[in-house]
């Protein structure tokens, strides 16, 4: 099974807007809750409670940006999460997809966010069964976090686990023994007994052990 991401902290950056564009008092203060309740009950489990403060804090934001803003991509983002942990898979693609669409036409095939789009994107299909689309995912996710590993290191870490993961799942033996075996020595400490266990059971199928 793939690695799971919450990225409250990551993609839920604080209601703050450029100079030009005034907020009232009323929406700010509003907005701060929401947010605030949104994290909480998401982290306790409560996801549809925070799909509830998610989504009218994304009435808000409308106020405010076009629904095309990048600014409301992370909000889209982590409704998706919610419905994940709901296992409403079909919303959570449409949410995560509509975050795509948003940061593919701002900044392009290459920006940072997308690759932790593509993972979300990634485990769900895992989870579908549709392993060829999760690895299409996932090696996407994996080409974009690679450019930006310092701010996205854990989700490139992991990333690395779920491609070879993937790749097993698919019957590609060697592949996911390269790769993993490729990733080890860059691999966080808590990640590499994982991928030492992944490569055993390459090994195993391949009938060398």
């Amino acid at each position: 099974m793939g690695f799971y991401f919450l990225i409250f902290h990551c993609f839920f950056p604080t209601f703050v807007f450029s100079q030009n564009i005034k907020i009232s008092v009323q929406d700010s203060l509003l907005s701060a809750e929401l947010q605030k309740n949104g994290v909480v009950a998401g982290r306790l489990g409560d996801y549809e409670n925070a799909i509830e403060n998610f989504e009218q804090l994304y009435k808000i934001r409308l106020k405010y940006f076009d629904s095309n803003s990048y600014r409301l991509a992370p909000l889209l983002i982590n409704i998706g999460i919610q419905y994940k942990n709901l296992e409403n898979s079909d919303r959570a693609i449409d949410y995560y997809k509509r975050a795509e669409l948003i940061y593919l036409k701002t900044f392009g095939d290459d920006y940072s966010g997308l690759g932790v789009v593509y993972t979300n994107l990634g485990i769900i299909y895992n989870e579908k069964g549709d392993y060829n689309k999760s690895l299409e995912y996932q090696k996407n996710a994996y080409r974009i976090l690679k450019k930006d590993s310092v701010h996205f290191s854990t989700n490139f870490q992991e990333t690395k686990y779920n491609i070879a993961d993937t790749q097993l799942k698919l019957g590609h033996l060697y592949e996911a023994i390269q790769f993993a075996e490729s990733n080890l020595k860059t691999s966080l400490p808590i990640l590499r007994p994982r991928l030492y266990d992944l490569i055993a059971l390459a090994y195993r199928k391949e009938g060398k052990l």
